[in-house]
Order: structure tokens, then sequence, then C-alpha cells
């Protein structure tokens, strides 16, 4: 099964071992050029775009599209990322409208 990984199995590849991934270097503007987790502050900035719903899509279209073997995985922690989100949102428009009538 082919797909694109961080890893391209370079530690196979060098001990001369069959490769059974590739690895391509592509350039994708707008807001998933930053779409990673390799460190805790792009980690950050793709949870922050998925609390916005417009940008949410291309991110999980990356993330399905750069891991296909861990699919259910990634259905999982973005349907679970949507409810806290969801609710999180819904939670603050809450206590704004309690407060304001008070």
């Amino acid at each position: 099964a082919f797909g694109r990984h961080h890893s391209c199995q370079a530690l196979e590849f060098q001990q001369g071992l069959p490769v059974t991934q590739m690895c391509e270097e592509t350039y994708t503007p707008g807001p998933t050029a930053y779409s990673h987790f390799d460190n805790v502050y792009g980690a950050l900035l793709v949870v922050l775009q998925c609390a916005i719903p417009d940008s949410m899509y291309n991110i999980i279209h990356t993330a399905l599209y750069s891991e296909p073997a861990a699919t259910w995985l990634s259905l999982t922690l973005w349907f679970m990322c949507t409810c806290l989100c969801t609710w999180l949102m819904l939670g603050i428009f809450v206590a704004v409208v309690t407060d304001t009538f008070n």
C-alpha cells in the first residue's frame, strides 16, 4: 500500500530492505501548508484551524490523504475535536448571553 508518509522508510531503504512507501515533496499553498504535527506549535495551529469550520475540511482531506492506513483513527480524532469545539463554543455563547441578560 503506497501512501505519503513522513518517514518514507528511509532507514529500511538505507539498509537495502524492500520499501513499500513513497515520499513526495509537494508544495501546498493556503491553510494546509502549515498542517503538521511535527511539533507542538504546528499541532496547536492545526487544532485552531479545526475549530474554524471553513478550514477544517482542507485539513481533514490532507490528513486522510497522508495516512490512508489510519483512516479510522483520523476520523475518530476529527469527530472528537469537532464535538469538543462545538460544546466549547456553545458553552461560551451561553455564558455570554446569560451574563448579558443578568
